[in-house]
């Protein structure tokens, strides 16, 4: 209780320390009311520069004109920057500066015995006041994690040997409050590649992003924004070749910077890597490019490693369509707006669609009739066999919706029926008790009348009673 909110040491700390500061603000007290007097002196208006109190060189002084420094016995502390005003402290107060000095020298002499005393006892306790505070940490950490997870539903996805996360969602965009639609990401036990394809701006990025801020956070001990029953292994590593990493300081074009990245995953990366490579290979001849992507893939292929890479480049799209150790997935992309929906949809070959957005951007339509006819007749054949491959996964999923809609339908009306069922059983079973009830009563008001007419032949020897039975 020896030092207030903002870090000062209290009066009461001590009470030579009270004692100091009570006569500190006596004798500020008495010089001020000798300077007050000269200043309201009417004598020396014209001496003074301003009617005001200050401290120059931690002594209380009064701003006099430099012409008129002598009018005012005293010692000149300070002089201001123009030279016109100096600071004088009157004779009759130069012994009080004296004692008041001294007394802030005690002051902070006490002081330093006071921290001095607090520190011995600190020092004597710094093991507990550390674990202390780094349990608060802890805490802080924990509570964050529950927080984060509540607000979220975030889940702990079961450790496996592929990843199969649910319905998940990019962290970060969470936190902005960014709409971003839940995909699933999978990556098999064999199939441990997964190539993304589709259109710049359409989400390929943010599902390598995040596929790896997963990662991380469930080895970090967070769970992820995913549904219940994801899963995903843990890995010995998480490398990243993502974004224009060229350099003018390191003389790195866009090109050789991916291949010094991706040189330096591919030494490090072994079979319990998850490697995720965005764009193989961009900054270069597009066949050339393309080559080395398949070659980079190969080399992953044998270090068994679980990979995700996204591309634009149609032979690398042909070898994962022909390759078992690779799955393909595209984007979803909204046509009309020309932005990403979020989705990924498995087993299907994305377009890149250049001209189609180039054409909506504005560019002009002489440009584009111009460069279609630079465009080989066998990628033509195969854009076109995309296009008619998406019309017909578009219909498929637009029927898979009505028939995911028709089986919750069904499925509610299953419940609807179980639900009845069991009443109506419930309700035979109440009124079969009843009835038993009912019987049972019965039963026993026969058994009691004829027990006790056999009693009453017993002591009448007469017929009568059975008669009026």
């Amino acid at each position: 209780d020896s030092i207030d909110p903002s870090g000062m040491i209290k009066d009461s700390a001590s009470r030579d320390l009270y004692n100091i500061r009570k006569n500190i603000k006596e004798v500020e007290k008495q010089i001020t009311t000798i300077l007050e007097k000269l200043l309201n002196n009417s004598k020396f208006a014209d001496v003074l520069q301003d009617r005001i109190i200050t401290i120059r060189r931690d002594r209380y002084v009064i701003p006099v004109k430099h012409n008129f420094a002598g009018k005012i016995q005293g010692i000149i502390q300070d002089r201001s920057s123009s030279g016109q005003t100096v600071y004088l402290e009157p004779v009759g107060v130069v012994e009080l500066n004296n004692k008041l000095s001294d007394l802030k020298l005690q002051e902070h002499i006490e002081i330093r015995k006071i921290l001095k005393f607090i520190t011995d006892i600190l020092r004597d306790k710094y093991q507990h006041i550390s674990r202390t505070y780094q349990a608060i940490i802890e805490f802080d950490f924990l509570y964050t994690i529950g927080k984060y997870s509540r607000e979220f539903s975030c889940v702990f996805p079961k450790l496996k040997d592929r990843m199969d996360l649910k319905q998940v969602r990019h962290p970060i965009f969470l936190f902005m409050g960014k709409e971003f639609k839940p995909i699933d990401l999978r990556l098999g036990e064999k199939k441990k590649g997964l190539i993304i394809t589709g259109p710049n701006t359409g989400g390929k990025t943010i599902a390598l992003k995040t596929a790896g801020l997963s990662a991380l956070l469930v080895q970090s001990g967070i769970p992820v924004p995913a549904e219940e029953e994801s899963e995903i292994p843990v890995f010995e590593g998480v490398f990243a070749d993502i974004g224009d990493m060229q350099s003018i300081e390191q003389n790195l074009s866009t090109f050789s910077a991916h291949i010094k990245n991706i040189k330096e995953i591919l030494q490090q990366a072994g079979e319990k890597s998850l490697l995720l490579l965005d764009e193989l290979i961009p900054g270069t001849d597009p066949d050339e490019g393309a080559a080395i992507g398949i070659g980079i893939l190969h080399k992953i292929e044998e270090l068994n490693a679980y990979v995700m890479a996204t591309t634009h480049f149609k032979q690398i799209k042909i070898f994962a369509l022909s390759d078992d150790y690779f799955e393909v997935a595209s984007v979803g992309f909204d046509k009309e707006t020309l932005s990403p929906t979020y989705t990924l949809h498995y087993n299907s070959v994305g377009e890149s669609m250049a001209f189609y957005i180039a054409e909506k951007l504005g560019i002009n339509e002489e440009v584009l009739d111009i460069a279609r006819k630079y465009i080989d007749e066998t990628f033509l054949q195969l854009e076109k066999a995309i296009q008619e491959l998406e019309v017909y996964k578009a219909k498929y999923e637009e029927e898979l919706k009505e028939l995911e809609q028709l089986k919750n339908s069904l499925s509610e009306q299953k419940e609807k029926y179980d639900r009845l069922l069991k009443e109506l059983q419930k309700e035979k079973e109440k009124r079969w008790e009843t009835v038993k009830k009912e019987a049972e009563d019965y039963l026993k008001q026969l058994r009691e009348e004829g027990y006790q007419i056999l009693q009453e032949l017993k002591t009448t020897k007469s017929g009568k009673i059975l008669s009026s039975f």
